[in-house]
């Protein structure tokens, strides 16, 4: 019988109601396989992946494939929310079998849990480019029930080619040589330098590659470096990537010019959108990226805020089994809302009476306003103005559609993203607002996503403590919330949250940490990670965080540890500079050393907001109105009626300061 009516994650129960006897994964499952000598379908993804639902609709609802399911296999259902390291693991197993991944994610196991069979997407019948799913069951079944030791071979040649994949190359004294501006210029291979971005296939952000980009810029004077990161921001800011009626982003475009997206929107994404564009704004402020933060701020809080202050998952690229019905529109409709047009609005985002895409229209423009503005010899202020006058009125017809699906888990480690978002943001929008927002999600998690120990949950509802992702990512925020307000609770939850960290993720053989809390029993033997994909690589964000903690309470031992980790790191960083682009800030970041600011003064609340409300790179910031000794950086400063600044970096320091802007005068970056 299906068992999964009573699952936690909303993924599984859309899937309780089909005639396939899904299962979770769990040890009285995986018994019976043993038990019965039957192989396993594990089937993978999430709540709001569009073409899950399509094999859910074409497969797994049809009486007849589940009944050759449910005789032949024992079959398992996970959510990749809810379990990241099941997800990993046998996503490692599809590319290691087919060169591939994605999601929905299929792989065929022998009863001891040996991948043997995988793929992501089947069609119900086989098409010019896929195998259908009904010819793959039966495949897979003969070889298993009348191959069965061509199936363990094919077993054991995917656990080697996994391990050899896993294994982190031998460092060379030449890689230990190498510094981050060179591995960065790696980079370079991959640029799309005529759209943006990186590569010639479907468009990712990469907001970790492009933050990479803007340290080097910053640190290098690399100019290279610099206008490919606008040029990228621009293009994604002008594409189908950004919704310009609702704000946010989705996960990705299918093409790689960011014409057509995927139309899903998920937190994590537009979390770090919001971080990467606030630093750049900081920097080189444009009114185009300070407008995207505050439209992805504003569509965070209304369609995934939830009410005790958290942020739920994702939207869904499908309203009622449509892809992006929500977010396009008819020629027909647009000429409806706007009858006295004269086609600036059309022009500008591509309608076509027949449609751009799949008989509708997505909104997408391929140039600035400024240059539609000079074609049309008008200002740009009032193209701008008419264009936002248009947005205005297809955002009200918009919020009376039906809405897409929503993925309501609350996910400790993409809150943790989304709560630096609104800190990152706050330094630039100047808005109180974002800032308590900031600090709420911290608080939720303190207070409501810990057990009895005050251990991390990976989400609320479950009894699974956080993956090392969530408290990277945590630690990262706790670090920013100290930096933004200097309120020291934040330094201390992050120091406690640190000691936790390696009390459920260290292991002896290796400098980095386990994936996986050693109080998580049923989890499969993961190596440990360093490429990253959609977020950043959780030992990379680690040791970066020890690099600031060592420095700001002074534990050389984890600064060391930090230096071990980017060490362990590098040959991957040489090979394959961008899927290890954090690893690369890491590098960047030791190699410059962190600028460390003290301000001990009746002025230093105002001096510290100045200080953050600007861009300095990599650095460190402690503040107080009264002298103490409590933290080393305060430790034997002040003055008895100024406020000096005191700056440091690398073990040297300079003469204090007492204006701001005077920190420049004596540091060079």
């Amino acid at each position: 019988m299906n068992e999964l009516r009573d699952a936690i994650s909303p993924y599984l129960r859309q899937h309780a109601d089909q005639p396939v006897h899904w299962r979770c994964w769990n040890e009285r499952t995986l018994a019976q396989a043993r038990q019965e000598d039957k192989p396993i379908i594990l089937s993978i993804g999430y709540s709001t992946c569009h073409w899950c639902h399509v094999m859910a609709r074409e497969s797994f609802e049809d009486a007849a494939v589940a009944e050759f399911m449910n005789q032949h296999f024992i079959c398992i259902k996970i959510d990749r929310e809810e379990r990241p390291d099941l997800d990993r693991h046998f996503m490692r197993a599809c590319e290691a079998l087919t060169g591939d991944g994605g999601w929905p994610l299929h792989v065929f196991l022998t009863p001891g849990q040996r991948p043997f069979y995988a793929g992501t997407y089947f069609p119900p019948h086989a098409n010019a480019k896929r195998a259908g799913w009904m010819d793959t069951l039966q495949l897979v079944a003969y070889n298993f029930y009348q191959n069965r030791r061509t199936v363990e071979t094919e077993a054991d040649r995917t656990a080697t080619k996994m391990v050899r994949l896993q294994a982190a190359p031998a460092q060379t004294a030449e890689q230990q040589a190498t510094n981050s501006q060179s591995l960065g210029a790696g980079l370079q291979r991959h640029f799309d330098t005529l759209h943006g971005g990186f590569g010639q296939g479907s468009k990712f952000p990469n907001t970790m590659a492009l933050e990479w980009l803007l340290h080097q810029a910053w640190y290098h004077s690399d100019l290279s470096s610099y206008q490919h990161l606008h040029h990228s921001l621009e293009r994604m800011l002008q594409g189908s990537l950004h919704d310009p009626v609702g704000g946010g982003f989705a996960r990705y475009t299918v093409d790689h010019e960011w014409r057509v997206p995927h139309f899903e929107k998920m937190l994590y994404d537009n979390a770090l959108m919001v971080s990467l564009l606030s630093k750049l704004q900081r920097w080189q402020p444009r009114q185009a990226y300070l407008q995207a933060i505050r439209s992805a701020l504003g569509f965070l809080k209304r369609e995934l805020q939830a009410p005790s202050g958290l942020f739920y998952a994702a939207l869904s690229a499908e309203t009622a089994g449509i892809e992006g019905a929500f977010y396009t529109w008819t020629y027909d409709e647009l000429t409806a809302l706007l009858p006295r047009e004269p086609y600036w609005f059309f022009e500008y985002y591509h309608i076509r009476q027949e449609g751009n895409w799949d008989n509708r229209n997505i909104l997408y423009a391929n140039q600035s306003v400024s240059s539609f503005a000079n074609r049309l010899g008008l200002s740009e202020a009032t193209v701008q103005a008419y264009l936002d006058s248009c947005k205005a009125k297809l955002f009200r017809l918009r919020e009376q559609r039906p809405r897409p699906a929503r993925d309501e888990q609350l996910l400790t480690a993409w809150n943790a993203l989304t709560a630096s978002a609104f800190l990152e943001a706050y330094l630039v929008t100047q808005q109180p607002a974002d800032l308590q927002t900031g600090l709420a999600i911290l608080q939720q998690l303190e207070q409501t996503q810990t057990d009895s120990e005050g251990l991390l949950l990976h989400q609320q509802g479950s009894p699974h403590h956080a993956y090392l992702d969530g408290y990277a990512y945590y630690i990262q925020a706790l670090l920013l919330a100290h930096k933004v307000t200097q309120d020291t609770h934040w330094l201390e939850e992050a120091r406690t949250a640190t000691e936790q960290t390696y009390n459920l993720f260290q292991r002896r053989q290796s400098p980095l940490l386990s994936f996986v809390p050693k109080t998580l029993q049923d989890a499969p033997d993961l190596a440990f990670e360093v490429s990253e994909e959609d977020t950043p690589a959780p030992n990379a964000v680690m040791a970066m965080n020890l690099q600031q903690l060592g420095l700001l309470l002074h534990r050389p031992e984890w600064t060391d540890r930090s230096s071990s980790m980017i060490a362990a790191a590098c040959a991957r960083l040489q090979e394959h500079p961008l899927p290890h682009a954090t690893w690369g800030q890491a590098l960047l970041a030791q190699e410059q050393g962190w600028l460390e600011l003290a301000v001990v003064g009746p002025e230093a609340p105002a001096q510290s907001h100045a200080i953050n409300q600007q861009y300095w790179g990599y650095y460190i910031l402690m503040s107080t109105d009264t002298p103490t000794e409590a933290y080393p950086l305060l430790a034997h400063r002040g003055e008895d009626t100024r406020t000096p600044i005191y700056v440091c970096r690398n073990y040297q320091c300079q003469r204090p300061v007492y204006k701001v802007r005077d920190i420049d005068l004596v540091v060079k970056h």
